[in-house]
């Protein structure tokens, strides 16, 4: 046995993709190698995002380390409870355990995936995390610490949301190839179908009229597709990437520099603009944006910022990679 002096909170989703591993992969091994009055469990509602976030904050308590076991949407409730909460000493670490799982891929190597003990006992140690404050007509929505997307690929993240899709990938094709497959289809049934309304970009007169897509990526890896090889996270910018997505000849440097960086592992910089901040401004619009994979479709937007600034608080996450 172990000696901790810390208590470790298993954020647990019971709607996760690979849900029914967590007892086996995740909390038996921690309850061999620990205290077993220190080793606790937290099961998220399933349904409602706020009701997960305000959960997680309440049961925090300083000095915890909250390992989420689940995927990127639990990961995302974290992360902005954590902020929440603003409670002393807290930790996240993040396990794959959903559909996606970009943010245990990013913080957490292989042999730590599958042994939570290694995970803790690391001495990598940790990073802080500067994640990005993304505000709706002037007002907080929420935290992004790996990155947020607005027009067509916000909507493919709304498609794995749907029960029937779930389901299929919770029976057990719940793997990167399956993925490719369902949004390659999507691809070529909607690339022709604008979703994101035109805008004007900062200080701009004109509106931006033939970009589908807003990328603002924070971190290494978005939707387990696109490798930029930068951590972002770990300073005060992000890099901002337009996209034209009813055209593949048009992004053709952007998704071949990613596709090495994911297939050779490569550390080719992926074109774009590095900023603090992003402003948008709309007609009151309708807009679709997925952030750390979870989907929104937002009404009434005049205006959306992506800004990281002195005032963005700063996250401590474990780190093994």
């Amino acid at each position: 046995m172990t000696d901790i002096k810390e208590r470790i909170v298993v954020v647990r989703n019971p709607v996760s993709s690979h849900a029914s591993d967590v007892q086996r992969m995740v909390m038996s091994p921690l309850v061999d190698h620990f205290p077993r009055h220190q080793v606790t469990e937290l099961w998220t509602p399933s349904a409602d995002w706020g009701e997960t976030v305000d959960a997680i904050a309440e049961a925090l308590q300083p000095g915890d380390t909250a390992l989420v076991a689940a995927g990127d949407g639990t990961g995302s409730a974290a992360v902005n409870a954590y902020i929440q909460a603003n409670i002393e000493g807290v930790k996240l670490g993040f396990l794959p355990y959903g559909n996606f799982h970009d943010m245990a891929s990013t913080f957490t190597d292989r042999a730590a995936q599958k042994n939570p003990v290694r995970l803790l006992q690391s001495q990598t140690g940790h990073v802080e995390a500067y994640p990005i404050d993304v505000r709706k007509n002037g007002e907080h929505l929420r935290y992004s610490v790996l990155y947020a997307t607005l027009g067509w690929t916000a909507t493919v993240a709304s498609h794995f949301d749907q029960p029937g899709v779930r389901r299929g990938l919770q029976s057990g094709r719940a793997n990167l190839a399956a993925s490719l497959v369902d949004i390659t289809k999507m691809y070529f049934k909607t690339r022709s179908t604008r979703v994101l309304p035109d805008f004007y970009r900062n200080e701009q007169e004109m509106p931006q009229q033939k970009t589908t897509d807003i990328l603002a990526i924070n971190g290494p890896i978005m939707a387990q597709v696109i490798r930029s090889q930068v951590p972002y996270y770990t300073g005060h910018d992000f890099l901002s990437k337009d996209l034209d997505v009813s055209g593949l000849l048009r992004n053709i440097g952007f998704l071949g520099k990613s596709g090495l960086n994911f297939m050779l592992d490569t550390k080719l910089r992926l074109p774009g603009t590095c900023v603090s901040s992003d402003r948008l401004r709309f007609d009151d619009a309708s807009v679709p944006i997925q952030i750390d994979g979870e989907y929104m479709s937002l009404t009434d937007v005049s205006e959306l910022m992506l800004a990281k600034d002195a005032s963005t608080p700063r996250i401590t996450i474990l780190k093994t990679t």
